[in-house]
């Protein structure tokens, strides 16, 4: 009747279907390509993320109030299976089809969802307040849409978002991807409420928050052990305390961004070296308290590493790659940044050439660059 209270739906069932993979940019709700190739969230793809699609998916296998006899009176493709079903509607490109694929019928609503709502479109501040209204009803929204959102991206309206706005978003524990690019007036009371219960964290960029502190990213340590991508770029208040927490919990790091973060020294960096063993590219530029010994950890341990950016790190001389086991190589390794590493010379690049045949970018010092008989590139 129209005076009764909206009726929420009854208890649903999920399952996940990370199987579903859908090529995505920033403005859709597809996932992205996975963590072993060879693009990477943060530095090829600028400030976004990536992730599986549906892992919050209602779907009610076992509901008593399903008229069976009217199911065998719908459509074919309303028999499909629901991965198949969920594949096609993943390629819907607006949210506007997506909002009418969920007026279609019953179950097509709890397709549809788990879509619309994996990452929630927040690039304009009316968008995001309708969010949040959303979120904001609880139990008496139709369906649990914080359970829902796996990708939260918040860098395109970054001038507007502080703690208080991140608040309805620290009921999301689902998050695996959180892009808070130039959210400059978020501390870490903001930060650290998002990460804290997010055990599938795999990726989170703060690039330019200043005002974080090593107290983030003890809260991420403790909570994110599936960590894979963590970019701090001038975060310059976080330093070795923090890092070496992080080093010791989230041990499935393949991407990690330090640059500018000047406090970084080599304890931490060797220890990132010892027990992240799956590292794919590093980024310590700007780093100054780093030496010689932090490089040749790096190089040592991280047979998987294919990019090390280590511009205007002014301590590094030639000991950090003559210092390395003789016949140790770096196969996999494809971008060495040495931009204005003056004390790094012939010795150290006539190591590295011959032992890094995959090697297609080689940034050394300009002076050297000029003077040298090995073939930079």
């Amino acid at each position: 009747m129209a005076g009764e209270p909206r009726r929420r739906l009854s208890p649903i069932h999920t399952r996940n279907l990370s199987t579903v993979t859908v090529e995505s940019d920033s403005s859709d709700s597809s996932p992205c390509p996975g963590d072993d190739e060879d693009t990477d969230y943060f530095m090829a793809h600028a400030n976004d993320s990536q992730s599986s699609l549906g892992a919050i998916t209602a779907i009610r296998d076992c509901d008593d109030d399903i008229d069976l006899e009217q199911v065998h009176r719908l459509s074919p493709i309303s028999k499909l299976p629901p991965e198949i079903l969920i594949a096609i509607l993943a390629k819907l490109t607006t949210t506007s089809d997506l909002r009418n694929s969920m007026l279609v019928c019953y179950h097509w609503a709890l397709y549809t969802v788990g879509i619309l709502w994996h990452r929630p479109l927040c690039n304009k501040w009316p968008n995001l307040l309708n969010v949040v209204t959303a979120l904001g009803k609880g139990d008496k929204s139709y369906f649990p849409y914080h359970e829902m959102v796996k990708r939260l991206n918040l860098s395109a309206i970054a001038d507007k978002i502080n703690d208080g706005t991140v608040q309805p978003f620290m009921n999301c524990k689902g998050i695996e991807r959180l892009t808070l690019t130039n959210c400059s007036n978020l501390t870490d009371f903001g930060v650290a409420g998002l990460v804290d219960g997010c055990k599938k964290l795999q990726a989170l960029d703060v690039t330019d928050l200043d005002a974080l502190t090593d107290q983030t990213l003890h809260v991420v340590a403790q909570n994110c052990a599936k960590l894979q991508g963590l970019n701090i770029t001038n975060c310059s208040n976080i330093t070795d305390e923090s890092l070496l927490d992080i080093a010791e919990h989230c041990r499935q790091l393949k991407r990690l961004k330090l640059n500018g973060v000047v406090r970084a020294t080599d304890l931490s960096i060797t220890a990132v070296a010892r027990n992240c063993r799956s590292i794919l590219e590093i980024d310590l530029a700007g780093c100054h308290s780093i030496s010689s010994e932090s490089v040749t950890a790096l190089l040592a341990n991280l047979s998987h590493l294919r990019e090390l950016r280590l511009a205007h790190c002014i301590d590094i001389n030639d000991s950090a790659f003559t210092n390395l086991p003789p016949r140790l190589s770096f196969e996999a390794l494809r971008i060495l940044d040495l931009t204005a590493c003056e004390q790094v010379r012939d010795d150290a690049i006539g190591r590295i050439i011959p032992a890094a045949p995959r090697c297609i970018h080689l940034q050394a010092w300009e002076e050297l660059a000029l003077h040298s008989p090995w073939p930079l590139h």
